[in-house]
């Protein structure tokens, strides 16, 4: 078997497709039978004639799996959101990946940004030797250890400046889609940040606007695409721009201004273009979102001191102590939100006993990675994360460098991928970013562009 499916991908072989379709009939049988047992196994089963093709076109399911990652918080498939669509599709297309790999007999290519990237993990998942319940800690680390096969996996198939475009495409579009929903999903009189909604479950404002800043730094930067509806990405820009606006994210909307000014720095072309842009739309704003929304994100703005950015002050008071009380290793990955109290209450934190009073139960997230980190894996794992992320900036930076800063058009690629590590980075400033598959598709999306580059230094 292993010598017939090597000899599929030889050049000028031709592949008997009988075998593919009989595999694809029996799967179909499976599932018709699935569906009689129970619908919803039944629909998951009925995806299985697609396995065939997930081995052969492995970036084709990878590009599916983009496409649905903006939509992966309300598309849970059991009532404690532990396992989504996104995640079964994602397991099915690391199989075909997998097996593709096999077959081909190639090899998994990563690079030095990426080697100090899992050392962080591996450091992580160390870590749950001194963690205070490891048992409950295990659920961040399997969502750790499945970003980073996405990561590996994003690597590997999208390695050519015209895939990692194409990603970025998909992408954009979904996101737009999903800003278009929580626009028309928004009702101003009713509440006042905007949300993702799906019957009962509900979108993140923050991570809502988290999820739309990438994208829109990208289309700002890519511009306008080759075809007859080459403008595309402008309207695109403007819809990620009103739902940012909508959700109320403080963060958001900084983190989407910083990078449009990176892109504004590297690319001053499309810096006057982008200003201009800015000029012209912002007049318009008065009578294109309510009046209200534009007065609450004024205001949200001045009170950013009255409230402490929504306690986040707070929050991080007791970070600080955590991390200088556990300096060197922390208190064990994903024991943030378990040892919170216990800092809270050490009488070494300062913090607004009004506050307090409001965080009784349930925890508090740390709204900052870096802080995060820092708490809960030490110096070490911080040092390790800084590096990482340092490195995947340099390694795209190169990129540009080596393309020229006006000198062609393929080089708006390495400058939109730093346009949204800048918004990535700030934005993980204040909001929890780096279990997000976004933020590793981004890095992975950035090694690839720089593994791409002629004589890069691995």
């Amino acid at each position: 078997m292993p010598l017939a499916a090597s000899r599929m991908y030889q050049p000028g072989a031709t592949a008997p497709s009988w075998p593919w379709l009989a595999a694809g009939g029996g799967l179909l049988f499976v599932g018709i039978a699935a569906y009689l047992v129970s619908p919803k196994l039944g629909i998951l089963a009925l995806g299985l004639p697609a396995a065939p093709l997930l081995v052969l076109y492995p970036q084709l399911g990878l590009l599916g799996v983009i496409a649905l990652i903006p939509f992966d918080s309300i598309a849970s498939l059991v009532p404690s959101r532990t396992f989504t669509l996104t995640r079964l599709v994602g397991m099915a297309v690391m199989g075909g990946w997998v097996v593709n790999l096999l077959v081909r007999r190639e090899r998994v290519t990563l690079g030095t940004s990426a080697i100090l990237l899992l050392a962080y993990v591996a450091f992580a998942l160390i870590s749950l030797g001194w963690a205070p319940d490891p048992a409950e800690s295990m659920q961040r680390v399997k969502t750790l250890v499945q970003l980073v096969l996405l990561y590996c996996m994003a690597v590997n198939l999208l390695r050519t400046p015209a895939m990692i475009e194409r990603a970025l495409d998909v992408l954009l579009v979904s996101t737009v889609l999903v800003s278009v929903v929580v626009i028309l999903q928004y009702d101003p009189e009713a509440s006042s940040r905007a949300s993702l909604t799906l019957g009962e479950t509900n979108t993140n404002p923050n991570y809502l606007a988290a999820t739309l800043v990438g994208p829109a730094v990208a289309a700002a930067a890519l511009g306008a695409a080759r075809g007859r509806f080459g403008w595309w990405r402008f309207a695109a820009f403007g819809c990620l721009l009103l739902a940012t606006i909508v959700t109320g994210s403080r963060g958001g909307l900084l983190a989407l201004a910083t990078g449009v000014a990176v892109i504004g720095v590297l690319r001053p072309r499309i810096g006057v273009r982008l200003a201009l842009g800015v000029f012209l739309i912002v007049p318009t704003l008065p009578f294109l979102v309510p009046s209200q929304v534009l007065e609450r994100q004024i205001e949200r703005f001045q009170r950013l001191g009255e409230d402490r950015g929504s306690g986040r002050l707070d929050i991080w008071r007791v970070g600080a102590v955590m991390a200088r009380e556990n300096p060197v290793i922390g208190v064990g990955f994903g024991s943030f939100n378990r040892e919170f109290y216990r800092y809270m209450y050490s009488g070494h934190a300062v913090v607004d006993p009004r506050w307090a009073q409001t965080k009784l139960w349930g925890g508090a997230d740390p709204h900052n990675i870096y802080l995060r980190t820092a708490a809960e894996l030490g110096a070490v794992g911080l040092t390790l994360l800084l590096l990482a992320l340092a490195a995947h900036a340099a390694g795209v930076y190169r990129a540009y460098r080596r393309g020229g800063a006006d000198r062609n058009r393929d080089n708006v690629l390495p400058v939109a991928l730093l346009g949204m590590f800048a918004a990535f980075a700030l934005m993980s400033s204040t909001t929890d970013t780096v279990g997000t598959k976004e933020v590793w598709l981004l890095l992975a999306l950035m090694q690839g562009a720089a593994l791409a580059v002629p004589g890069r230094i691995r």
